[in-house]
């Protein structure tokens, strides 16, 4: 167990120090809008939900019983269970908003489309969708973030390097989002990640 803590304080304070102001603008949205309950798909460590407002209903999910644990001890107000994004274990339209945070891009396509078909249900019709995942560049610096994000996925290896290039050779987040019919209402660019925060209804 000691182990499994290691590597989900060893991820936030690398990954998720990286992230932690994105996650603050996520969070801010969610509060402004209150967008309660809320439910952070693949959720990791648990960071994202850490930022939400505690009074609020809160549910995280993974498949990675070490990180949840490292998650609980952490943020105990929130629920975190332990599950399959493509199966997910909650009831039909019970959530105003989803959170999806780099998770897409990891995962082969028949996955993808799982996770979108549950997300889907178990949010409501005027639910909120919020994405956070790698862009094709639009700019300079976004260049030089493609080449640096290219990097640290290639470090990955394996599948989860070649689902990440079949993300962006399908087009990335922007395509993603044509191919499931969601509609945008705001978008934060992240240049230096090759990334952006999109915010969607169904």
């Amino acid at each position: 167990m000691f182990r499994f803590f290691l590597e989900g304080f060893l991820y936030d304070v690398s990954i998720g120090l990286a992230l932690k102001k994105t996650r603050r603008k996520i969070a801010d949205i969610i509060f402004r809008k209150k967008l309660y309950p809320v439910i952070d798909v693949c959720c990791g460590t648990g960071q994202q939900c850490g930022f939400l407002e505690p009074n609020g209903f809160i549910s995280g999910i993974d498949n990675d019983e070490g990180f949840l644990g490292y998650a609980r001890s952490r943020y105990p107000d929130v629920s975190f269970v332990c599950g399959d994004a493509g199966r997910l274990p909650f009831r039909d339209e019970s959530f105003l908003c989803a959170v999806i945070s780099y998770s897409l891009h990891e995962k082969p396509m028949i996955l993808q489309n799982k996770m979108m078909d549950e997300v889907r249900r178990i949010c409501r019709p005027d639910a909120f969708l919020i994405i956070l995942d790698y862009d094709m560049p639009w700019n300079r610096k976004s260049k030089w973030g493609k080449r640096l994000t290219y990097l640290i996925e290639r470090s990955a290896g394996g599948d989860h390097f070649r689902y990440h290039q079949s993300f962006l050779n399908r087009g990335g987040l922007q395509a993603f989002i044509k191919e499931h019919k969601l509609k945008e209402v705001g978008r934060i660019p992240l240049e230096l990640g090759c990334s952006s925060v999109e915010v969607l209804h169904f």
